[in-house]
């Protein structure tokens, strides 16, 4: 009986003890509610979940946003409640946040927009934040055969597979992709419905969740910088080659290693390329590779630059590439003092109308 008392008043006191934590962070320190629509598939990518809902909000200076997104089986976002889903052709749509639609509603996204302009077609939106032109290929070479789209609306992002280091050449010349390991925690949680309760309806599910994020991020970075041996090798012969050199002959040097780097990351972007367009061929679809030229030249890396100035170059068949730059349209429909950017960086509805209407005539021709 003793036992079951000291039980009872240990747990109402952690009972009391979160619930305190709970008020104060409601009142002084206020989580933003997330749900998590993410997870791993069989190759490593994380994909938007197949089904349900989930609630995304944002706590800024200015703007506070609360919306729920829902999910269909193609690892999609639904839009307006997937009324033209009895369309007869599919176009899938891959690319990052920015072409989700991170933190607006259906009717505020240009990929809603294009859907209400373009009602004989079904807008496929299978985008997912940080995705890369490597993940896009990995979800395009599983789900392709499974969706069956007429069209393919690529949204390219050249420097994330190079940034992660997700593509190589091996030592037998042969290209490969560096997947993901499986994160096991997330794989676990992935299907309990309890707690991603507790995760959309208290403040401190989502600051233990924050700790955890960050802590292991920087654990990892840690664990790369302290223990990649090719990272020791590489800095030592660096600083070898360096320590006697005068500083022009070491921005000569420094120029020369960068342009190397950028020769060689282009020629593995190339090569991811033409999978992408192959398994597009396999999958009977036609694909139109987009740029949104939503940032400067002088923003963008180097590598992005050079891929988007030569881009159809790097296929045999480069009549039949159909790649769209929105940059120069972007420049002059971009008014200065307008601001096209929600607080936390994403474009907002004036940033998405903007893409909409550039891109609604541009696909009109290829839409046939």
């Amino acid at each position: 009986m003793k036992l079951i008392k000291n039980f009872s008043l240990v747990f109402v006191s952690i009972a009391l003890s979160l619930m305190m934590i709970e008020i104060i962070l409601f009142f002084f320190y206020p989580q933003p509610k997330n749900g998590s629509w993410r997870v791993q598939n069989e190759d490593g990518v994380y994909i938007n979940k197949d089904s349900g809902k989930s609630k995304h909000e944002f706590i800024g200076k200015k703007e506070k946003i609360s919306l729920t997104y829902k999910f269909g089986k193609f690892n999609n976002r639904v839009i307006f409640d997937d009324f033209y889903s009895d369309r007869e052709e599919k176009i899938l749509v891959l690319g990052d946040s920015n072409v989700f639609g991170w933190l607006l509603e259906d009717k505020d996204t240009f990929i809603g927009k294009l859907q209400k302009f373009y009602e004989n077609f079904y807008f496929v939106n299978s985008a997912a934040g940080g995705f890369s032109d490597s993940d896009t290929y990995l979800f395009l070479s599983r789900y392709c055969s499974k969706i069956q789209p007429k069209y393919i609306l690529y949204f390219i992002d050249i420097d994330r597979s190079i940034r992660k280091k997700s593509i190589y050449i091996n030592e037998q010349n042969q290209f490969v992709i560096n997947k993901n390991k499986k994160n096991k925690v997330k794989e676990f949680l992935n299907d309990k419905t309890f707690f991603y309760f507790l995760l959309e309806n208290f403040h401190i599910m989502q600051l233990v969740k924050s700790l955890y994020v960050n802590l292991s991020n920087e654990a990892y970075i840690d664990y790369v910088v302290k223990e990649d041996p090719n990272l020791k090798k590489i800095r030592k012969k660096i600083n070898s080659i360096t320590d006697n050199k005068t500083d022009e002959e070491r921005n000569k040097l420094k120029k020369l290693k960068e342009n190397i780097k950028i020769k060689e990351d282009f020629n593995l972007i190339k090569k991811l390329y033409k999978n992408i367009y192959k398994e597009v061929k396999n999958c009977n679809s036609k694909i139109i590779f987009v740029d949104l030229g939503w940032y400067n030249k002088t923003y963008n890396t180097d590598l992005y630059n050079l891929v988007v100035e030569n881009f159809n170059t790097m296929f045999d068949t480069k009549n039949e590439i159909i790649f769209i730059s929105l940059y120069q349209q972007m420049r002059v429909k971009k008014k200065i003092g307008e601001s096209y950017k929600l607080e936390e960086g994403h474009p907002n509805e004036k940033g998405n109308e903007i893409i909409y209407q550039l891109l609604r005539e541009k696909i009109r021709f290829y839409l046939k």
